[in-house]
């Protein structure tokens, strides 16, 4: 096997892996949608791999301190929860157990004044369950001082400079509590720096996110400023940048968003095959430096003829199985609590659908993709498309050599080829994206090619989405509290001349219909008080 032979099968296995349209651009793997799952529950771990935020995402954690305390009878249970790599913009909603941590049943004392007997009864009873303390993961953050009634395992040296995480106690209740909560938060993740205008802060663009990954010493790459193409990367979150409109009538969003949880655990590859399919990324290396290219709608730089091509034109043509039809992309949906949502193209019934099947008689060729880091029904639709069209247009590989006039090109161009035995001429010359190219010791350049069609890539309204309303239905686990409690002592004169205590209760009753009955707590259980439309008003007898 001669040189070119060897460097062409290494450029073609590369190609493979990084060149598929599915593969590659939309960063497609099996375990996708177990992997997004695995990133909301929480884990118990020491070892466990610290993620990476950017943009915005719902997380779960690693409980890395639990504890309990408060008095003999331990009534609290202390956790410390590591969510990501610091230092982030912000820690924003919490939910416990599926439900956010603001709900009344967490904490209601604002409703129930201090004072009389019974309001102050109330208020102990039902008063705060959870407190937590947000940490942004400074590098100088102060220590907690939730923990200093759990015990001497946490102290004033458990700092957790530069993580961030919520310090949490929970009041025992045997109702909401019946295990240790499971915890998910919404965080505004790492701020990073910005070549346009040299300053350092949030962002959830892709490309000045992966430029953080691929600088950042800590938890990612850690290559040399020097090594990056800082032109390219303006240009990049330029294109990232650009407004679109989603559909007819609606305001304009960022072509591209990079909302994600970068698994430290795997692969610094992988993940940046995940950062590139966010925004249809190629990252080239050249003359000792990575560049960022977004594959867009762009023209031909050079012509590839019978005048600079040495060799023969070597084509292979995709399988029928990367061929598709139809392309269904599943997404975390911000509006349906950060579940996974799906979105296919064409749309069922559509002119497009009708045209793909005719052409291939009438066979449905699906697939599935998992869009890790897009968070938006838009854009998912939009990559969808793009991905089907492109497995259809975009489906021929070329190896070709040529004079060294090629090396006025470089990697993630664009290059027209006109060659009369393939009948690529005149208005049938194709058009390709350098994906590989190699100097030989004899000055004679050998590139790698792929199919490219710059029709696909502008963007395309589309229909409005239909809104997905949450349910009305009232939850069975949880009845609303009462409100406005008020209480009137009394006392009456016996016929026998003792005095008997008592009190009046009343409260506004919740628009609640799971409501039967209300029970006191303090008297008999069998003592039950039945609901009424408007109020209720009771009473009982006290002692003293």
């Amino acid at each position: 096997m001669g040189l070119f032979d060897s460097i062409k099968k290494f450029v073609d296995n590369i190609f493979g892996a990084i060149g598929d349209v599915l593969g590659y651009v939309l960063g497609i793997d099996p375990d996708a949608a177990d992997q997004y799952k695995g990133q909301l529950i929480n884990k118990s771990s020491n070892i466990q791999k610290i993620p990476v935020i950017y943009g915005e995402r719902l997380v779960g954690g690693t409980r890395v301190f639990v504890s309990t305390g408060g008095g003999k009878s331990n009534q609290y249970l202390y956790i410390a929860l590591v969510l990501s790599e610091g230092e982030v913009e912000e820690i924003g909603d919490i939910y416990i157990n599926d439900v956010i941590s603001t709900d009344p049943r967490f904490g209601i004392t604002s409703e129930f004044p201090s004072g009389g007997t019974i309001s102050g009864l109330l208020e102990k009873l039902l008063g705060n369950k959870v407190t937590i303390e947000k940490y942004t993961g400074t590098d100088d953050q102060a220590p907690t001082t939730l923990f200093d009634e759990a015990n001497d395992n946490w102290t004033s040296a458990h700092q957790l400079k530069g993580v961030a995480y919520l310090a949490m106690r929970f009041k025992y209740d045997q109702d909401l509590f019946s295990s240790i909560p499971e915890i998910r938060a919404v965080v505004k993740g790492k701020k990073v720096y910005d070549p346009r205008t040299q300053t350092t802060g949030w962002s959830d663009n892709p490309a000045l996110c992966l430029r953080d990954y691929l600088t950042n010493s800590r938890y990612g790459k850690g290559l040399p400023v020097a090594a990056i193409d800082d032109a390219s990367i303006i240009q990049a979150a330029n294109d990232c940048d650009s407004l679109v409109t989603p559909f007819s009538g609606s305001g304009s969003i960022s072509l591209f968003k990079y909302d994600a949880i970068v698994d430290t655990g795997e692969t610094i590859f992988d993940n940046v095959k995940k950062i590139l399919a966010s925004m249809r990324g190629i990252l080239p290396y050249s003359n000792g430096q990575y560049s960022l290219l977004v594959d867009k709608d762009q023209s031909s730089t050079f012509t590839l003829t019978e005048d600079n091509i040495l060799s023969d034109i070597k084509i292979v043509s995709s399988s029928k199985e990367n061929k598709f039809n139809q392309v269904t992309a599943k997404f975390p949906n911000p509006a349906k609590r950060w579940e996974l949502d799906t979105v296919t193209y064409p749309d069922s019934g559509s002119t497009e659908e009708t045209q793909f099947l005719n052409e291939d008689n009438q066979q449905i060729l699906s697939k599935e993709i998992t869009l890790h880091n897009v968070t938006n029904a838009y854009r998912a639709k939009d990559l969808a498309r793009i991905a089907c069209l492109a497995s259809r247009r975009q489906s021929l590989t070329v190896s070709v050599t040529c004079t060294s006039e090629a090396l006025n090109i470089a990697v993630g161009d664009i290059v027209t080829i006109e060659h009369d035995s393939l009948g690529w001429t005149g208005e049938a010359v194709q058009e390709f994206r350098v994906m590989g190219m190699v100097l030989d010791d004899s000055g004679e350049v050998d590139l790698t090619l792929q199919q490219y069609d710059s029709s696909i890539y502008p963007w395309v309204e589309q229909s409005e989405a239909a809104d997905n309303p949450e349910t009305t239905l009232p939850d069975p686990f949880f009845t609303a509290p009462v409100t406005n409690p008020t209480s009137t002592g009394q006392a009456v004169i016996q016929d026998d001349g003792t005095v008997v205590y008592f009190y009046d209760l009343e409260w506004d009753e919740p628009d609640d219909a799971l409501v039967e009955y209300y029970l006191i707590d303090g008297l008999d259980s069998n003592t039950l008080f039945k609901r009424t439309n408007i109020s209720s008003c009771i009473s009982f007898l006290c002692s003293g």
